[in-house]
């Protein structure tokens, strides 16, 4: 009896671990979709609305606030701090990989800094080479997130039989 209990504790821990892996892929994939819905809401808050960037990122946070803060929008009314701001806060953001934040960050760069024609094709172009990094932390997801949470068990497994 003692030994199935064992067993199956280490089972359950290894498989734990494997979920807790697999969700990195999914923490990922989900705060990409949320920036490329950032990204699509700020082009037609820009093309349309002709907000600043300060009015742009108060509506950015009301609905993004999970990537958004409030100190954001607030730098947002300064040119001068803005770019590093946008650059924290992408680099906060949980579960992306240090190519996201380039990409991210690099849109920090641009923004406030041109004519409104000129700040859409950059989000346009952004976005564009968002929609590879999440097709790629797609593919990671489902290959990775399953491989994690198979060894998860396995590992688990091997070691509750080693123990019992």
């Amino acid at each position: 009896m003692t030994e199935l209990l064992i067993f199956s504790l280490c089972t359950l821990c290894g498989t734990l671990v494997g979920l807790y892996f697999s969700y990195g892929y999914q923490k990922r994939v989900k705060t990409l979709n949320m920036y490329r819905e950032m990204l699509s809401d700020m082009e037609i808050y820009i093309r349309y609305n002709h907000l600043s960037l300060e009015e742009l990122f108060k509506r950015l946070h009301e609905k993004y606030s999970p990537i958004i803060t409030e100190d954001l929008y607030i730098c947002a009314s300064d040119p001068g701090k803005f770019s590093a701001c946008l650059s924290d806060t992408v680099n906060k953001s949980e579960g992306l990989i240090k190519s996201d934040k380039e990409l991210l960050s690099s849109l920090s760069d641009k923004l406030g800094k041109s004519d409104t024609p000129g700040e859409l094709s950059i989000i346009s172009l952004t976005a564009q080479r968002l929609e590879k990094q999440i097709k790629e932390a797609e593919e990671k997801r489902q290959s990775k997130g399953r491989l994690s949470r198979t060894l998860g068990i396995l590992i688990g497994a091997a070691f509750g039989i080693a123990l019992v």
